[in-house]
């Protein structure tokens, strides 16, 4: 029997759910472009198991996979509002996210668009 490592522990369950919906949503856009796993596979150089298991929520997908997804269907750019920092108004503050170069517990406007949650605007929900 292989000794279990102790080191790894499941992730909160809002990490969880966070890649499971994220699997979700990309599964989706994939099927909205009419793209085969195997087309996607081939496009991004992984095993089309790697993209069914990403679409599923599978914890130890890599990141790369994701964002290669992202890429092969045009939506590389969803990823800017997290990896660059806060958009310019009109998105739901959220003090839990620290841009690049921000103070940590300084609140920072995130497109929360891009993660499903609701955009406001000066009129109230979009």
């Amino acid at each position: 029997m292989v000794p279990r490592n102790k080191l790894i522990k499941p992730p909160p369950f809002a990490v969880e759910s966070g890649i499971k919906a994220l699997g979700a949503k990309l599964r989706i856009a994939r099927l909205r472009r009419n793209l085969t796993l195997a087309d996607m596979a081939v496009k991004i150089g992984v095993t089309r198991q790697v993209l069914s298991d990403a679409e599923g929520g599978k914890l130890t997908t890599s990141i790369v996979v994701y964002a290669g997804m992202l890429w092969a269907m045009n939506l590389l750019d969803h990823l800017d509002p997290v990896v660059r920092g806060p958009a310019p108004g009109g998105f739901e503050r959220d003090t839990a996210v620290v841009g690049v170069g921000e103070v940590p517990g300084e609140p920072v406007e995130v497109d929360m668009a891009v993660m499903g949650y609701r955009v406001l605007s000066d009129s109230g929900l979009v």
